[in-house]
């Protein structure tokens, strides 16, 4: 991979995005459980069906290393929600 993914570059790009879009006011604890939970299980299906070994070999395959970053970030932007 050329380039390294920042990963606070995408979650300050992810703020941005939900705070350009009013987003914020659904961020109720049941909603963010539930995106939570789906973001986790997009992530999760990645790896399903892999053995140890082809889940590290998945992380040297550019595509797939990005489709993981990417999912990570959208699990950690949600962990730190702050809700009403």
């Amino acid at each position: 991979m050329n380039e390294i993914l920042d990963l606070e570059k995408i979650k300050t790009a992810i703020r941005a995005f939900s705070k350009e879009r009013d987003w914020d006011k659904f961020h109720s604890p049941k909603n963010v459980a539930t995106a939570l939970s789906i973001e986790s299980s997009e992530l999760l299906e990645m790896f399903l069906w892999t053995n140890e070994n082809d889940s590290k070999e998945l992380m040297n395959n550019e595509g797939k290393a990005i489709q993981i970053k990417t999912e990570s970030t959208c699990c950690s932007s949600l962990k730190g929600k702050t809700m009403p």
